[in-house]
């Protein structure tokens, strides 16, 4: 059962199974999910101007890192929420900028990891005091 709101969501994910795979289990979680393999079909959909809550992306992309995909994503939507993935590549997590918005997932997840992550992420931000 999934306890956060339908959120829109760009998934980019060179490997095809595990695009598909990730996409699957995002919709069986109640979530919108657009699809991009690289970083420049990622890019693409945003300049639609299409709404996005969240960018999931593996960070060892084949065109160019993830990392650099989210900060050019948050370019252009600054409050995009940002979740990072990746298997062979975990050191790469220690390229992430530090960013209440941005959280890093070992591949491969659990799908309660998944679903903790993105509650996390969906969850206003506490009021300043």
């Amino acid at each position: 059962m999934n306890d956060t709101e339908a959120l829109r969501i760009l998934l980019v994910e060179d490997h095809p199974l595990v695009r598909l795979t990730t996409s699957d289990l995002l919709n069986d979680l109640g979530h919108t999910v657009e699809e991009a393999a690289d970083a420049q079909s990622a890019i693409a959909f945003v300049e639609t101007g299409a709404p996005i809550d969240i960018l999931i992306t593996d960070i060892g992309l084949p065109d160019i890192r993830g990392t650099l995909l989210a900060a050019e994503c948050r370019r252009r939507l600054p409050e995009l929420r940002i979740i990072f993935i990746s298997g062979n590549d975990a050191a790469g997590a220690d390229d992430i900028p530090n960013d209440p918005l941005h959280r890093f997932l070992e591949k491969p997840f659990m799908t309660s990891d998944l679903q903790r992550t993105l509650s996390e992420l969906a969850a206003p931000p506490p009021p300043l005091s």
